[in-house]
Parts: C-alpha cells; sequence; structure tokens
C-alpha cells in the first residue's frame, strides 16, 4: 500500500469499521457493505458491539476496489481484480483477449 492510501504495510487496524474506513478515506458503510456482500473479510466481528480486525492486506484490498470502482468498473469485478492482485502480487491483470489493466501503487 503506498503513502497515498496512509497506511504503511503490514499494518492491521483492531477496531471499528468506522476506523479503517476512516484511514482508507472511505465510508463506513462502504466497508460494512462490501463486508457483507463477502467482497472483504476483515477478523472477528460480525455480531454488534463487536470489533473487527482489518489486517493490512483487507485494507490493500479495500482501497483497490475502491479506486477501481471509480474508475468504473462494476464492483463484482473490481472486488476479484482486487483480491487478485493483493493475493498473488500482480501489477497487471489480463481482463480480456487484449485487454491488460496495469496497477500502480
Amino acid at each position: 500500500m503506498s503513502g497515498r492510501e496512509g497506511r504503511p504495510r503490514g499494518s492491521t487496524i483492531a477496531g471499528s469499521t468506522t476506523e479503517a474506513a476512516r484511514a482508507l478515506g472511505l465510508t463506513w458503510r462502504q466497508l460494512d457493505y462490501w463486508t457483507n456482500k463477502g467482497y472483504l473479510h476483515p477478523e472477528g466481528g460480525g455480531s454488534h458491539g463487536v470489533a473487527r480486525i482489518w489486517p493490512e492486506p483487507e485494507l490493500r484490498i479495500a482501497a483497490l476496489i475502491a479506486r477501481l470502482v471509480a474508475a468504473g468498473m462494476v464492483m463484482e469485478s473490481a472486488a476479484s481484480v482486487a483480491r487478485s492482485v493483493v493475493a498473488f502480487g500482480l501489477v497487471e491483470v489480463e481482463l480480456g483477449e487484449g485487454i491488460t489493466l496495469k496497477i500502480q501503487d
């Protein structure tokens, strides 16, 4: 994750979704919705009043989803691409024949 997204690599946010959202420049509603839809996988939480733990990979995925959606990609595709980019350390993703997406931090 670059400094632009505000969190150093290896960081974790243990606490509310609001804290994680603030750190990423998103709303808690976005993170909560994306989590409920299965696009994000924080540790713990799920019950009212139980804090979630947001490991660094999930923070990176959320930040990249937001960038991809802002660029016009549909949510489902953005989540899939973001998870692949973070999980495999990709800098390019082939979306289709002759269509390659280059990811820059």
